[in-house]
Parts: C-alpha cells; sequence; structure tokens
C-alpha cells in the first residue's frame, strides 16, 4: 500500500485506455478526428485496463519491493586489493583492525566485498550500481596522493560520465607480520635471519628501511599478498629461511585458508616510520555532507594550454584566501585539467569565492569557456591533517 498511488494510478489506466482505443487507427489528417464507435476498435480497451491493473502494475510493485529489500538486506563494496579490503571493514564496522579469529570472522560477515585488481574496475561497480558505494586509495604518507584515483575520478565527470563523488575517507596506519616455516626450530624466523623474503611491491616499499638493513636478502615481488604466501610454500622446499611480508589483518586469514604451520612475528608499528594511508568512499552523486570545521574538498578545473594559464588558476585560490593541499594535472584535448584537494568545505564562501572565479574569466585573449566541478569532500580529522 505505501507504494500506491491512486491519483497515478487512475491516470496511467487512462492512458493505457487511450492507447487501446488508439491502436490500428488511422492518422486523421483532416484537423480534429472523428468520433470512434468502440464496436469498431481493434482490441477491447477495458480488456488491456484490466490487464494493466490486475496484472502489471501489482508486478511493477513486486519488483521494486524486491529490490529495495536486496539493497537493505546486504552491503557490497568494491574495493582494491591489499589495504583498502581492510579500509572497507573497519569503515563499515567501526572496529580498530584486529587479527584475532573472533574479530575476523565478525568483521567478515558485516559486508560482501567485490576485490577488483584495479581502481577502474571499482569506478565501474559503482557507476553501474552493482555495489553500495567504493572504496579507493586517496593518499599515502610514502607513495603521495593516488594519481589513478584522482584520474579515474576526473574522468567520471567528463560526458556521459556518472559523475562519481567522494564522500567520505578513513586512515589506516598499516601494521605487517613476517610469515615463515621453519622446519628444524619451530621458532619463527625473524627478517633479521631471512635469506629471502616474498612481498608485494607495497609492503617493500613501507617495510624498506627493515628490510634494508638484511645484508645480502633477496626480495622476490609478486602482485597480492597470496601469492606471497604461495610462493613461500613453494620456496622453503629450497630455501628454508624463505619469508613473506604480509599485513597483519590477513595473517588469520592466511593460515585458515593454507593449513599450513606458518609461524609469524609482527613488526612493530614504531619501525613503519609512522606510515598512514588515506582512502576515499567512493558513491554516486549524493549532497555534501554537513561541513564540520574540519574538512577538504576535491575541485577539478580547466586550463588552456597557454603561457600563465595555470597561475591565473591558482590566483583564484589565492585571492579567495583557500589553501592547496595537493594539485595534479592531467591531459585534456583543450589544455590541461586539474584536480585540486583544497581546505575547506564545498559550502563555504572561500570554496564558492574560488569556485565562481574559476568558472568566470581569468584574463588573457583566450574566449573559450572556464569550467570547475566539485569531485567531493570528506571530513578529516586533526591527527591525519
Amino acid at each position: 500500500d505505501l507504494l500506491t498511488d491512486s491519483a497515478v494510478e487512475e491516470k496511467l489506466l487512462l492512458r493505457v485506455r487511450e492507447k487501446a482505443r488508439a491502436y490500428g487507427r488511422d492518422i486523421q489528417t483532416g484537423g480534429s478526428e472523428a468520433a470512434v464507435n468502440d464496436s469498431a476498435l481493434k482490441v477491447d480497451p477495458d480488456t488491456v485496463v484490466l490487464a494493466y491493473r490486475e496484472l502489471m502494475i501489482p508486478l511493477t510493485k513486486e519488483v521494486q519491493v524486491a529490490y529495495l529489500l536486496r539493497r537493505l538486506d546486504s552491503l557490497v563494496i568494491a574495493v582494491t586489493a591489499g589495504w583498502a579490503r581492510v579500509a572497507a571493514v573497519e569503515y563499515t564496522t567501526g572496529n580498530p583492525l584486529n587479527s584475532s579469529p573472533r574479530a575476523i570472522n565478525a568483521k567478515a560477515h558485516a559486508a560482501e566485498l567485490k576485490v577488483h585488481d584495479s581502481v577502474k574496475s571499482v569506478f565501474d561497480d559503482v557507476a553501474s550500481g552493482a555495489v553500495s558505494f567504493g572504496v579507493v586509495p586517496l593518499d599515502s604518507s610514502v607513495t603521495g596522493v593516488d594519481i589513478q584515483t584522482l584520474g579515474a575520478l576526473i574522468d567520471s565527470h567528463r560526458p556521459n560520465g556518472a559523475d562519481l563523488v567522494i564522500c567520505d575517507q578513513i586512515s589506516l596506519q598499516p601494521s605487517y607480520a613476517v610469515i615463515s616455516q621453519p622446519v628444524k626450530s619451530g621458532r619463527p624466523i625473524p627478517l633479521t635471519k631471512a635469506s629471502r623474503v616474498i612481498t608485494t611491491s607495497m609492503a617493500s616499499e613501507y617495510c624498506r628501511g627493515q628490510i634494508s638493513e638484511v645484508p645480502g636478502i633477496k626480495i622476490h615481488l609478486v602482485d597480492t599478498y597470496f601469492e606471497a604466501v604461495e610462493k613461500l610454500i613453494e620456496t622453503v622446499k629450497e630455501d628454508p629461511k624463505a619469508v613473506a611480508v604480509i599485513p597483519t589483518p590477513y595473517l588469520y586469514e592466511m593460515i585458515e585458508d593454507y593449513d599450513q604451520d606458518f609461524k609469524s612475528i609482527i613488526i612493530p608499528t614504531a619501525d613503519l616510520n609512522n606510515v598512514k594511508l588515506q582512502f576515499g568512499i567512493l558513491r554516486r552523486p549524493l549532497a555534501n555532507s554537513s561541513a564540520t570545521g574540519s574538512d577538504r574538498t576535491l575541485i577539478a578545473f580547466n586550463v588552456n594550454h597557454k603561457h600563465g594559464s595555470l597561475m591565473g588558476a591558482l590566483d583564484c585560490f589565492r585571492s579567495s584566501q583557500v589553501n592547496l593541499s595537493s594539485l595534479h594535472s592531467f591531459p585534456a584535448s583543450t589544455g590541461f585539467d586539474f584536480v585540486a584537494i583544497a581546505d575547506g568545505h564545498p559550502d563555504d564562501k572561500q570554496t564558492q569565492d574560488a569556485l565562481a572565479l574559476l568558472t568566470g574569466s581569468r584574463g588573457g585573449n583566450d574566449d573559450r569557456p572556464n569550467w570547475a566541478k566539485v569531485l567531493g569532500c570528506f571530513h578529516v580529522r586533526e591527527e591525519d591533517r
């Protein structure tokens, strides 16, 4: 009944009746149409209206209810491989990272994760409505802003794009474990005693300080942490001192999945030089969240390929007293597109002033229109600024 609007349904049925009466009639070209005798109609309008009222309308409601129940019953999140999985679980449960079996099993039922190898695949899932939202890498204190995410974000705002936005963020401090399969002693092999380390390029970057301190150690890079464990199982047959480095939250999952006698040592977080990872929550267009006083806004704007064009655009931020924490360029057909991460909320007066200046004339002889778009905003905790 909540899906029923009697007035709307009656108008629909009236249109159905008129369409049924018009079926098979010749087009009148001499002005007003001649009166039509219902006995001469190709189909009976009452039969068609009855079919719509008794069959089509209830069926449509059943489909709507099934769709709403499916959306309410399950939370499906598209993520990239690696720490984005951990970020998605922590974002939906609100619980801190924990590698204990009870905590991980509880989190596993919180949402269904669709893990992708590329940022673009996450964007495609969100754009198509196949998932509730996506989690994509946004920034790292080691490697900086994720260019793939910003590029995919601005591409979604081009003509015929889905106009996806970053509506929130979550920050993590990664932790890693060294796993091994000692043959004789039964004790875990520390990284300082390892002959070979198997891990991903991201983990090797974050743990570079610890790995570089081991003289003569060999590094074998793989694409995923699951491949690292599989390669370790294969390698220890010839090299018993080989180890793998994987994220701590994956530790129990790896031990369960592979049913191996793994031993582990946690790398102290302090040894990772306070590495921080930031992930964006990707959704289809929706209203901006309320300003918190500690926000950042993603702004895209164009720059013509002429001398001084970029300075003219940046002056829009300077004169509006908007601080930029990062700025990245992407080649475009008419010059360059830029994505800036600016301090403040889209509804702040300073941000509004900057957007107005960016979309107006920035001086010079080029009369092509300028544009600027907000690609999202998110709250930033003071400790993460």
